[in-house]
């Protein structure tokens, strides 16, 4: 039925301004959404920078205290009056006053290990006397060769502890002068790195973050994980060595580098320990808080985007209800309970432009009550109003309500639009209405125009003037036929 096809084009269309307004309520949600991701992405990362930059100071504060007094107390030892005397007689032989010292050095300090190794002799001492002789063919004399060589007051490096179960140890090795400059031994303590890597995993595991010192090659010296202790340096990663001069010659103050090798910024900050002459570098890796941040968002998201599509569904449903409504009290005659004159003018162009695509016929038929001013003169406009009303509900139940459209076009006047009825269906229906109305003593005369697609042009408005001729005709002639 084209009635109905009329509301559902006038439900589309109220469709897309709903459509239109979820649209920009959507909009609204995702611009919003999007400024305060950004805020609060902003915010966390000012918050990642600062804390990492906190816990890079307190983790110097801690790993310099640990370094600070072995590099004090080895040099203490390296000008140590006793030492430069007994190294300049080293009577042979006789190592117990030097294996004494060794050892109240270490025993009062809790170190590891003390050493002396003589530069004349190449003895190397420790707290049990004479331990080995120093060789440049073995492996783990190569330490002393390189450090008298590069002539420094000190050196720190890490390397197994022959005299202690060759556990790895942090060795401060002190160079011995006389009083005119000549080397005479290099002395210093050993101490196990469990206490530095214990303040890095703490840390660690506290905030996610990755602590550990280099040289200036960038190779780790200290590290959590044993196996990442002299493996290579940090500046084989194609992202940090663009930052290899900044933090290498920075000397004075923390620096925090923000980089990327993952999809997500990092944090590195690093800090040089003078004491040491290392650097402490403490990364940060936000991939795991990303991840879960674009988690949480994801999970944002869908609560809100079912949260709209439910607004959004019941929003078009109650408009869509409304709109129905509306639209159907505003093509509805309210006495008559069918068409009004305004569906008619929208309806039936659109029955005609079906009629020409699918080369059907359609048949009009005008129907005028006879005699009803004298119904509303002589009975009162209530009576007349009754008759209107029934008159409505029979063609209302005379017509096919799936193909077929009743009108009132005017006053007492009423349109039928039966489309693809052949001759002998339109009698009948028109049958039927009389049938019905001469129960409730009404009487209407009828106008038909066929209007055919194949040879008829016509618009609407000239069907309605051919049938509302072809009314009056026929109207006059029973008018005169009653006479």
């Amino acid at each position: 039925m084209v009635g109905s096809w009329s509301i559902r084009l006038n439900r589309f269309r109220g469709f897309g301004v709903i459509l239109i307004v979820a649209l920009i309520i959507i909009g609204g949600f995702v611009a919003a959404f999007i400024i305060n991701f950004n805020s609060y992405r902003a915010t966390i990362k000012q918050d990642i920078y600062n804390i990492t930059r906190l816990v890079s100071t307190n983790v110097f504060s801690e790993i310099q205290n640990l370094l600070v007094k072995p590099v004090y107390v080895s040099l203490t030892m390296a000008n140590d009056s006793f030492v430069k005397k007994w190294l300049e007689k080293e009577y042979e032989g006789d190592s117990t006053s030097i294996s004494n010292y060794l050892s109240g050095i270490k025993d009062k300090y809790s170190y590891s290990s003390a050493f002396l190794i003589s530069a004349n002799t190449l003895n190397y001492y420790n707290v049990e006397g004479l331990f080995k002789t120093v060789s440049k063919e073995d492996p783990h004399d190569v330490w002393y060769y390189s450090f008298v060589d590069e002539n420094s007051e000190f050196r720190l490096d890490i390397d197994t502890d022959q005299a202690n179960k060759n556990l790895l140890s942090l060795f401060v090795n002190c160079r011995i002068d006389d009083s005119e400059g000549n080397l005479l031994g290099v002395t210093g303590v050993g101490l196990e790195i469990s206490g530095i890597r214990e303040i890095f995993s703490y840390y660690n595991r506290l905030l996610d973050i990755d602590a550990y010192l280099i040289d200036s090659h960038g190779i780790v010296r200290l590290h959590e994980d044993e196996d990442m202790i002299l493996k290579g340096s940090i500046f084989d990663d194609p992202e940090l060595v663009r930052y290899k001069a900044r933090i290498l010659e920075n000397l004075e103050d923390f620096d925090v580098i923000e980089y990327k090798n993952t999809p997500f910024e990092n944090y590195l900050v690093s800090r040089y320990i003078a004491e040491a002459g290392w650097y402490l570098i403490v990364t940060k890796d936000t991939t795991t808080l990303n991840n879960s941040f674009r988690k949480q968002l994801l999970y944002d998201i869908m609560i809100i985007t079912v949260v709209l599509a439910l607004f959004t569904i019941i929003a078009l449903k109650v408009i869509s209800a409304n709109q129905k409504r509306l639209s159907t009290i505003a093509m509805t005659d309210a006495l008559t309970g069918i068409y009004n004159r305004r569906a008619l003018m929208e309806i039936l162009p659109i029955e005609l432009s079906h009629g020409k695509r699918l080369l059907y016929p359609i048949t009009f038929v005008m129907i005028d009550i006879d005699g009803f001013k004298k119904i509303n003169d002589l009975r009162g406009h209530i009576e007349g109003d009754r008759v209107l009303r029934e008159f409505g509900g029979i063609l209302q139940i005379s017509i096919r309500k799936q193909f077929d459209s009743a009108f009132r076009y005017g006053g007492d006047e009423f349109l039928v639009c039966l489309p693809d009825c052949s001759r002998e269906d339109v009698n009948e229906v028109i049958e039927r209405i009389r049938k019905l109305s001469s129960i409730k003593g009404i009487a209407f005369s009828t106008g038909i125009q066929t209007v055919d697609p194949k040879n008829d042009n016509f618009g609407l408005l000239e069907i309605l003037s051919l049938i509302d001729k072809e009314l009056y005709v026929n109207k006059g002639a029973k008018d005169r036929s009653s006479t």
